[in-house]
């Protein structure tokens, strides 16, 4: 088995004295992606550390260690002439766990041995759950003593515990260890199994603040904390002869809210008024036929109007009953109403690091209640369903509502600016005790301490919880009936995008099939509707440090103007990110209409009833008829090239993919001449300006590699400053003229300091003469490079912007209604994401959020 170093490190935390960071080894070839994630990012915590961050989040302290005792004294440990299988170790642990339990708890711990009690498995969730924890341990009162390991144990606050039987199993990780962490494959196994049930099963289907597990080898035991920032893990105790912190952990934990999935209050803006309340209320509506019907009536009136050519609905276990409520005063009825949330999102991002973005379907209760006596036709019961956003986002950024009540303010101000499609707001929050960065769980209020400290080693993964409850339903564009509503939903998403750039100066920077949705009602044609601003900047505050940055640049100055501008970020999902976005320049506009291109292209090739891809890549040409699913899928995995990747490498070979996509493929779609020309214009558009782009970095390329290797002579770059220096950034076609003249001076400042060099008798005097014809070719190479991206600016008459995107989308542009899609099903799958290229979570983007940003790569992803 092939190893590789990282170059991230594992962080540990002592009672006294720094942070400690650690080299590790890892089986890769193994390793889930965001396995090695939390294996390059862990923190490693004393027990006693451990418990203190448990007591700081749970608030409750007192605690009696008089009756501890040995729970788990009779717990039968793998020794030498003692052989002990793990079927062995299960009924003691159960019993020690439950002793563990304070007897003034009104409800017991129920260990759950899941071996015996697993569901089959569910199409809903898109993985194969037949694989399940050793325990599973849960306080909750629900819960049955019939019920299974599957999606109707996931809604349930619980504790994951797996076992192993060898204290070889172990993970060589302690706060205390200053050598280097080496992993084998036992190690990375056993993190697998544990991301499996808790980043597949339990994470995504619920707004946790954080989830605890539990992993037994042999003598040792530790204890574990997931949060969007990444995972906290104890050293290891010897539970068989110390359980006095599982006793105390267990005494903290008794409830939902300290499992994770509570949230207790919310107050509004001004903090004068609680505008949320929410608790996590299971259902009391199970059994009762009314009720039950129903919730039938909404989720298929849901289904019908959002994917009408589905009529699977959602899944059995999810028609059952609702998860939780919450209330909230309703500003256009001035009373407070009160929401049932569905416990199965319609939407989750997938894992559990990073935004962690969930959408919810919810009713109010009174509409819910009192439907079988008043028979509401479809336009009321959608009037009454609202959509429920909750994320993880970093805490630095802009709440998402400020955005869509700017944007709100600006078509107030500006009514000329005609129809923007956004979701309408009706309130959001922040919970008040939900802030968590890598090492520590805290409270917003320490959570801003450290930003005002600027503590960039500790603020780096900070993240906060934010809620937004939407009175628009919204269905995926890749749920169109037609390539004419294709084109309607991007046209109105990309006017929208436009008036919040113009009007309301605001970014997106997120732009994908997850955020360009379609706007439902059943009484009005479908539109388009711009979502999910967690992403978005404001460029007044965005761009200015960073025009000023790309100025010096290029006219020179202070090398400490430069330093003094941190890097850009890198933002967007991978797949519909801009090919530019690879290298990492301040995020343009153009980039994001880029993005709509890209899910143009996608929608296309995955839905058009009849198109064709000429290109070399797919070995001549690839004919996609019907709900051909493979052939599709190989389309699109040929375009965008991000499957089973982590970040940084799905990035860059995504990145190639659309690169020679759009240099080398010719998409024909011979029955809808209108959208053959919408494509067309498009990619002809961006070709240009890509072959121009290419050229001034080759260029650019040329000069820094000669200064590089003789530097002796040439010394640093006169007036150039290459730190952050892109073409890639650039907005305009004389932005990219201007930057290309720019490198003329250092261009031939390097030519002419090369070619006296190589004179008969250079005054120097210390030239290799073998150099003479390196240095030839250099000069050859660099004034080449430099013409030629000259003869490819002069020649770019297009640029990607805002004008030539509507012109593409113009009415006269649009296509002929009509039955031309075809459903794509990408839920036909048998088995674990891990061990099938076939699954959704690789291959397909909606289940799938690989968003990128530059702090992700950096620190939680």
């Amino acid at each position: 088995m092939n190893k590789r170093r990282r170059s991230s490190s594992v962080s540990s935390f002592t009672s006294v004295g720094p942070i400690q960071t650690h080299q590790i080894d890892a089986v890769t070839e193994i390793a889930r992606p965001e396995v090695l994630f939390f294996l390059e990012n862990i923190v490693v915590k004393s027990v006693e550390n451990f418990m203190q961050d448990v007591e700081n989040d749970v608030r409750i302290r007192s605690f009696d260690n008089s009756e501890v005792g040995f729970p788990f004294g009779n717990v039968p440990i793998k020794a030498k002439g003692k052989d002990v299988t793990e079927n062995m170790m299960y009924p003691e642990l159960e019993k020690g766990f439950q002793s563990c339990i304070r007897a003034n708890w009104d409800s017991k711990l129920l260990s759950l041995d899941t071996h015996n009690a697993r569901q089959p498995l569910n199409t809903d969730l898109g993985f194969d759950i037949s694989g399940a924890p050793d325990l599973f341990l849960t306080f909750d009162n629900g819960v049955g003593s019939n019920v299974k390991w599957g999606p109707s144990l996931f809604y349930y606050p619980g504790i994951i515990v797996e076992v192993k039987r060898s204290k070889d199993d172990n993970l060589p990780i302690e706060s205390f260890l200053k050598d280097s962490i080496k992993y084998n494959e036992r190690h990375i196994e056993l993190c697998n199994q544990l991301y499996r049930y808790i980043g597949l099963g339990l994470f995504p289907n619920n707004p946790y603040r954080h989830l605890y597990s539990i992993t037994v080898t042999g003598p040792f035991m530790r204890l574990w904390k997931w949060t969007a920032s990444g995972v906290i893990v104890s050293d290891s105790l010897s539970y068989t002869k110390n359980a006095e912190p599982l006793v105390r952990f267990f005494h903290m934990i008794g409830n939902r809210h300290a499992l994770g999935l509570n949230v207790r209050k919310w107050v509004d803006d001004d903090g004068t008024e609680r505008v949320f309340e929410a608790h996590m209320q299971f259902t009391e509506y199970e059994g009762n036929g009314h009720f039950k019907n129903n919730l039938l009536t909404i989720l298929n009136t849901h289904d019908k109007l959002t994917n009408p050519r589905s009529n699977s609905g959602q899944s059995q276990d999810t028609k059952n009953s609702f998860m939780w409520q919450f209330a909230f005063k309703d500003p256009l009825k001035n009373k407070r109403e009160k929401y049932l949330v569905l416990k199965h999102p319609i939407w989750r991002a997938a894992g559990i690091f990073g935004r962690g973005a969930r959408m919810y379907l919810c009713v109010e209760r009174e509409f819910f209640e009192t439907m079988h006596t008043q028979s509401p036709s479809q336009e009321q019961i959608l009037d009454n369903i609202k959509m429920l956003k909750t994320s993880w986002p970093i805490a630095s950024h802009t709440h998402e509502a400020e955005f869509v009540n700017k944007a709100k303010k600006a078509k107030e101000a500006k009514p000329s600016l005609g129809q923007i499609y956004l979701p309408r707001l009706l309130a959001h929050g922040n919970p008040p005790e939900a802030a968590q960065c890598l090492g520590e769980f805290m409270t917003t209020e320490r959570l801003d301490t450290l930003k005002a400290m600027e503590n960039g080693s500790t603020f780096a993964g900070g993240r906060v919880g934010r809620w937004l409850l939407f009175n628009d339903l919204g269905t995926p564009i890749t749920n169109i009936k037609s390539t004419r509503e294709l084109f309607t939903v991007l046209r109105d998403c990309l006017q929208t995008h436009a008036m919040l750039y113009l009007e309301a100066g605001i970014l997106h920077r997120d732009i994908s099939v997850n955020s360009v949705l379609i706007k439902i009602r059943s009484s009005t044609p479908r539109r388009g509707m711009l979502i999910d601003f967690d992403l978005a900047r404001d460029i007044k505050t965005f761009e200015i440090d960073y025009d000023i940055m790309e100025n010096v640049k290029l006219v020179g100055g202070l090398a400490k103007s430069v330093k003094e501008v941190p890097e850009p970020e890198m933002t967007g999902t991978i797949r519909f990110m801009a090919i530019a976005l690879d290298h990492r320049p301040l995020h343009r506009v153009w980039h994001d209409y880029e993005s709509f291109y890209w899910i143009l292209i996608y929608c296309v090739v995955r839905h058009a009833k009849n198109v064709t891809l000429v290109w070399s890549h797919l070995k001549g040409s690839l004919k996609l008829n019907g709900e051909n699913n493979k052939n599709r899928k190989r389309a699109l995995t040929a375009i965008f090239r991000d499957n089973n990747a982590t970040d940084s490498t799905a990035s860059r070979s995504s990145a190639e993919g659309k690169l020679d996509f759009l240099l080398n493929c010719t998409l024909l779609v011979p029955d809808n001449a209108k959208l053959q020309q919408l494509i067309s214009t498009l990619t002809l558009i961006l070709r240009q300006v890509y072959i121009a782009i290419l050229a001034v970095a080759r260029a650019q390329e040329a000069i820094i590699y000669a200064h590089t290797i003789f530097r002796d002579y040439l010394g640093d770059i006169n007036g150039l400053y290459f730190e952050y220096a892109s073409p890639y950034a650039v907005v305009s076609i004389e932005d990219l003229k201007g930057y290309n003249k720019s490198l003329g001076p250092a261009m031939e400042n390097a030519k002419k300091t090369l070619l006296k060099a190589i004179e008969p008798e250079p005054k120097t005097g210390k030239l290799d003469p073998s150099l003479v014809p390196l240095i030839q070719t250099l000069v050859t190479y660099m004034v080449t490079e430099y013409e030629a991206a000259k003869l490819h600016t002069a020649s770019l008459t297009v640029f990607p912007d805002f004008g030539t995107f509507v012109n593409a989308f113009s009415v006269e542009n649009e296509p002929a209604s009509a039955d031309d899609v075809v459903p794509y099903n990408s839920k036909q799958r048998t088995k674990d994401p891990e061990d099938s290229e076939d699954s959704e979570d690789s291959e397909d983007s909606e289940d799938s959020e690989m968003e990128v940003s530059h702090k992700r790569l950096k620190t939680d992803n």
